[in-house]
């Protein structure tokens, strides 16, 4: 999508919708407990020659307006790429890649206030992708897909990821491993097979756990804890979510929160009629909706 204006500009912007939700499970019962959602515009910064000086103000001015209101249960933001993106030559990767930015934000927020209650655990769909979100209490990352590169020294000998994990029977979890300096605390992981392979692909039916450990050695409370929390992923495989795409690696509470979030999304209709309004009120000179 474009904006021009009176300058002769021709101004990209990606229009996008982000949400994130959290299910709460409880005894045998599981409850939506929250639903967050926002529709931001991205614009490259006016250091990249994109984008005219009093359009970047104008863009400040309407996001500072649209910080206070919100519509259609959603709010509204704008963002800019940094200065050190433009360098990438594909401007829609670079927007793209502060879309999702925003989304992790996104999650972030919900998350601390969420594990401010140190009676319950958070599981975050996806691995622990940044160091704000190791700094999570109470917070583990899981999963789905994840990398087959790795190679682990184990008992003097060498291993890869994908020979090592097929060995995994139903049930059974791997050994930890730590990724940061010895002696210090750093991120731990582990996987969990939910399903047996056959006939799937050796690392179908595995998920990576992704907890933040306190020191090098692991202690007994913490091995006891990554049984515990093991056991409680495992159980909650079923009911499986078949025939949905990677059904061997997904547990029930993750499918259902992105069933609570589907109905809200609006269509890439509106969508592009949002950022069609906002062409109008910026060659307007305007700031409401």
């Amino acid at each position: 999508m474009y904006i021009k204006d009176d300058e002769h500009y021709s101004t990209p912007i990606l229009a996008s919708e982000v949400a994130t939700s959290v299910v709460r499970i409880e005894g045998g019962s599981f409850g939506l407990e929250r639903l967050e959602r926002k529709l931001v515009l991205i614009f490259p910064h006016k250091e990249s020659g994109l984008i005219p000086d009093t359009l970047f103000e104008k863009l400040k001015n309407l996001n500072n307006s649209w910080s206070k209101m919100s519509a259609l249960g959603m709010k509204f933001e704008i963002k800019f790429l940094g200065k050190e993106s433009e360098e990438i030559r594909d401007i829609r990767y670079s927007m793209l890649g502060k879309a999702r930015d925003v989304m992790h934000d996104l999650e972030l927020d919900v998350a601390r206030e969420i594990t401010r209650d140190e009676d319950r655990w958070l599981v975050m769909d996806g691995a622990l992708r940044k160091s704000e979100f190791e700094q999570l209490t109470y917070t583990i990352g899981l999963a789905k897909s994840f990398s087959k590169k790795p190679r682990f020294r184990w008992r003097g000998r060498i291993l890869d990821i994908v020979g090592y994990l097929s060995r995994l029977r139903e049930g059974e979890r791997s050994a930890v491993f730590k990724i940061g300096p010895k002696g210090e605390e750093g991120l731990c992981f582990w996987y969990v097979r939910l399903r047996e392979r056959p006939p799937m692909e050796p690392l179908d039916g595995l998920v990576k756990v992704d907890y933040k450990c306190e020191g090098s050695e692991l202690s007994s409370n913490e091995v006891e804890l990554i049984d515990e929390l093991s056991s409680e992923i495992y159980a909650l495989r079923s009911p499986s979510v078949y025939p949905y795409p990677r059904w061997p690696s997904y547990i029930y509470p993750i499918r259902l929160a992105e069933e609570f979030m589907r109905p809200f999304f609006i269509n890439t209709t509106l969508i592009s009629l949002i950022g069609r309004r906002v062409a109008e009120i910026l060659r307007k000179k305007g700031e409401g909706m």
